[in-house]
């Protein structure tokens, strides 16, 4: 078992801390900017920055991350339960949910037909469409349950780094849709 992967108190408290200075410094910087961004990208880019620039130092926190992260995966997945209502949801918006339908239809078909010409193993190609989909932690989600544990982690990340690129991918497109569209008042 390595040392490093094994959580304890003072790495559960080193992850907490760098969360908190990493948020802390993401608000400062957002508000200095000469632009409107919300502090979520901000935070992103420094999390992912840093870990990539100290990747032997950041794998030291995996295991207290690990134990963390399966904690708050839980309380996000109850909160977010707890607040839904499918009943509602279908008498208030019928057309948005078969456009949703429609959409993670053509989704799924497209992503395993392409991955059936590429040889690429169905459960690789589930985790990403779920990733693509739900994000990192309904992927985490689906590894864990199936028993993919050496795909938990691969999931995580590929969730990040799709949230990393596709935020700022949306809000550079939304800033040059917005600077374009005039004002309907």
């Amino acid at each position: 078992l390595d040392a490093r992967k094994v959580p304890n108190l003072r790495r559960i408290l080193a992850s907490l801390t760098i969360s908190v200075t990493l948020s802390v410094l993401g608000e400062a910087i957002t508000t200095r900017l000469p632009f409107r961004i919300g502090t979520i990208p901000i935070i992103t880019l420094l999390s992912v920055t840093i870990a990539s620039l100290f990747p032997r130092q950041s794998s030291g926190l995996s295991g207290s991350s690990s134990v963390l992260g399966a904690l708050l995966m839980q309380l996000f997945f109850a909160a977010t339960g707890a607040s839904g209502s499918i009943r509602l949801v279908v008498q208030s918006a019928p057309a948005i949910i078969l456009f949703s339908v429609v959409q993670l239809v053509v989704h799924l078909m497209l992503l395993l037909g392409l991955g059936k010409a590429f040889r690429v193993k169905r459960k690789l190609l589930l985790l990403a469409s779920n990733s693509n989909v739900g994000g990192p932690t309904t992927a985490a989600g689906m590894a864990t349950a199936l028993g993919w544990t050496k795909l938990i982690v691969p999931a995580l990340l590929s969730g990040v780094f799709g949230y990393s690129i596709g935020t700022f991918l949306g809000l550079g497109l939304g800033s040059v849709v917005l600077t374009r569209v005039k004002p309907l008042v």
